[in-house]
């Protein structure tokens, strides 16, 4: 018994005396003595047993450790973490930032914005690098199109600090700003924490539009210059104040477009082809409205558990 174990692994008494043409007594017998020197160990070590296939099995000790020990290493492999350099070229990839890895068309867009939502990026990178570097032939004309059919909205996806509503140096430029399924607004609204307006320092322009649209709901550009008495420079600072405070938003991505690029450096509409839709004109940016109201329940409450597990899902997606 004791040059069988030696050589086998695992292995059950009734096994050991068919194959050596010996009494079953006589091998539990000897398997018995070898258990008292502390040379073999009893027990259920084969995965799968069933209570109609539960018979002991023998295993030497030394074997059984050495077995013990290679099967640790081997899940541990498995669940080893790849190399820093083997991940990145993973993310690159997966993202579609690698140059063979680029998606292609307008639907293509869609669920790259799946999967890069709740991202926060400075507003000016995300048709300046983020979005050309993942889509072949971006157009910004299938962004507009997204936003308004309802699918996406752009705007703050966590509370500014102290000093988030203060713009430096040209409209809104390094205001981090993130793309947002509009169905999913309220849950990722939940996570940030909304921001109580009455609590900023606002300017009195600023003040006077958000007013305006706590009132009367979404408006057009030039009804909202009209009822807060504003010039149209004037109203475009009020709500490059307002989008870096995370309060406004607009139907389309040309609203921000039109806050990133000065009046003065806008391309002009191309009448001569009939173009009626400039991707840079504050008019053509469809209805400018609050981005997530707030209300005194609002700003109290805690995020419930659907808002944490859907951005928690949503980082899973992207990395």
């Amino acid at each position: 018994m004791r040059g069988r174990l030696e050589g086998l692994g695992p292995v059950a008494a009734e096994a050991l005396a068919s194959t050596l043409s010996v009494r079953r007594s006589s091998v539990e017998a000897a398997l018995a003595s070898l258990e008292s020197e502390g040379f073999a160990f009893r027990g259920r070590f084969t995965p799968g047993f069933t209570p109609a296939n539960s018979e002991e099995e023998w295993c030497e000790r030394r074997l059984l450790a050495r077995i013990h020990r290679y099967t640790l290493d081997r899940l541990r492999r498995e669940i080893e973490p790849v190399s820093q350099a083997d991940y990145l070229r993973f993310l690159l990839a997966w993202q579609r930032a690698d140059p063979d890895e680029r998606a292609e068309g307008p639907e293509s867009l869609n669920a790259l914005l799946e999967q890069l939502e709740g991202f926060e990026a400075a507003a000016s990178a995300w048709e300046g690098e983020i979005l050309p570097a993942r889509v072949k032939e971006y157009d910004p004309a299938w962004l507009d199109a997204l936003c308004l059919s309802g699918r996406w909205v752009w705007g703050r996806a966590t509370a500014p600090g102290p000093n988030g509503g203060l713009r430096r140096s040209g409209p809104v430029r390094a205001t981090p700003l993130a793309l947002l399924s509009r169905g999913g607004l309220h849950l990722w609204r939940e996570v940030a924490g909304p921001v109580d307006p009455a609590g900023l320092d606002l300017s009195a322009g600023a003040r006077a539009v958000y007013d305006l649209l706590s009132t009367r709901g979404a408006s057009f550009f030039g009804e909202i210059a009209h009822g807060a008495g504003l010039l149209h420079t004037q109203l475009e600072i009020a709500l490059g104040e307002l989008v870096a405070w995370g309060l406004v938003t607009s139907d389309s991505f040309t609203g921000l477009r039109a806050l990133l690029v000065p009046a003065h450096k806008r391309p002009p509409v191309d009448r001569r082809r009939g173009s009626s839709i400039s991707l840079f004109g504050m008019e053509n940016a469809g209805r400018w409205s609050l981005l997530h109201p707030a209300t005194p329940e609002t700003i109290t409450e805690a995020p419930s558990r659907e808002s944490v597990e859907t951005v928690a899902w949503s980082l899973l997606r992207r990395y």
